[in-house]
C-alpha cells in the first residue's frame, strides 16, 4: 500500500476523531448539571462536574470518600443548587480567562454562577 493511499485513509479518520471530541458549551454543561440534580444524583454530579476534586483526591477511593462527604453536606441544598443552575440558563454567560483557565460567568438577579472548563466539559467549584 502506498503512503499516499494510507494517508488518504487515515486523515479523514483522524479528523472525525477530533470532531467527536468537541468541547461542550457552557449551556450544555449547565444542562448536564441540572440533569444530575433532577435525577437526584448528587454523587454523579460531584464525581463528574466538581472541578476541584482532583486537587483533594488522587485515587478513586479518595474521590469516592470525599464525594460522599460533600453529598452529605449538600443533600439538603439540592433545591438551591438546582434553582441557581436553572436561573443561570436564562442568561448568556460572559466567557473569560482567569489564571490561564477558561471560565463562564452567569449573572442573573443576585445569583452568580461560575463554571470552569476542564478537559472539554464545564465544571463548578465550591
Amino acid at each position: 500500500m502506498s503512503n499516499s493511499l494510507l494517508l488518504s485513509i487515515l486523515i479523514p479518520c483522524l479528523f472525525q476523531v477530533q470532531v467527536a471530541e468537541k468541547t461542550e458549551t457552557p449551556a450544555e454543561g449547565l444542562k448536564a448539571m441540572i440533569a444530575y440534580l433532577e435525577k437526584d444524583d448528587l454523587q454523579g454530579l460531584f464525581l463528574v462536574r466538581y472541578g476541584e476534586l482532583d486537587r483533594f483526591a488522587k485515587t478513586e477511593e479518595e474521590k469516592q470518600k470525599i464525594v460522599g462527604q460533600i453529598v452529605q453536606q449538600f443533600s439538603n441544598k439540592k433545591a438551591m443548587l438546582l434553582d441557581g443552575f436553572k436561573k443561570a440558563q436564562t442568561v448568556e454567560p460572559e466567557i473569560l480567562e482567569r489564571n490561564g483557565e477558561k471560565v463562564a460567568v452567569f449573572k442573573v438577579e443576585k445569583v452568580v454562577i461560575t463554571l470552569y472548563l476542564k478537559k472539554g466539559i464545564w465544571t463548578f467549584h465550591l
